[in-house]
C-alpha cells in the first residue's frame, strides 16, 4: 500500500501530466456583475457546443436566490419547460407527458404549474405552456390570472 505522502505525489504528476496533454487554453469569461476575467479550461478537447434546439435559463434563477426559494417540484417544472420550449417560451407538452419525462407524479405536475403561475414565471392555457420574462427581484408578478384549465 502507497503512504498517503506517495498518493499525493503520485496524483499531483497525473494531474501534471494531464495538463501537458490537454494543451490547457485560457478563455475570457464575463461574471454577473459585467467583469471580463481569463479561465483555463479543463478539458479543452471536449467543450460544449450550443446545438439546436438549444434551451436556456437566465442566471439570475441562481443568482437572485430564485431557485433557492422554490419547491423542488416546481424547479423541475422550470426546468423542463425552458429546455423544451420554443423561442417564445411555448411548450407543446402535456401534463401527462410532462410527468412521465421528469419522474413526477401528474399532481405534482399540476401543484408545480400553479405554484409557478402564482409567482409569474409561466402562464398555462391547455394545452400549452409559455415560459414568461423572469420576474426581478422585488417586483410583484405580472397578470397571475389563471388561464385555461
Amino acid at each position: 500500500m502507497l503512504a498517503k505522502e506517495d498518493l499525493i505525489q503520485e496524483s499531483q504528476q497525473i494531474c501534471l501530466n494531464m495538463r501537458r496533454k490537454i494543451n490547457i487554453q485560457k478563455i475570457m469569461i464575463t461574471n454577473p456583475k459585467g467583469r471580463q476575467k481569463a479561465r483555463e479550461l479543463i478539458r479543452n478537447d471536449n467543450v460544449r457546443k450550443v446545438e439546436y434546439p438549444f434551451g436556456w435559463i437566465p442566471q439570475r434563477f441562481v443568482t437572485d436566490g430564485i431557485m433557492k426559494a422554490l419547491p423542488a417540484e416546481e424547479i423541475l417544472l422550470y426546468v423542463f419547460l425552458s429546455l423544451v420550449s420554443d423561442r417564445n417560451g411555448i411548450s407543446f407538452y402535456g401534463d401527462k407527458r410532462i410527468g412521465e419525462l421528469t419522474g413526477m407524479s401528474i399532481v405534482d405536475v399540476i401543484t408545480a404549474r400553479f405554484g409557478l403561475e402564482k409567482k409569474g414565471f409561466i402562464a398555462y392555457k391547455k394545452p400549452y405552456y409559455q415560459i414568461l420574462q423572469m420576474p426581478t427581484a422585488g417586483s410583484p408578478p405580472k397578470n397571475v390570472a389563471r388561464q385555461g384549465g
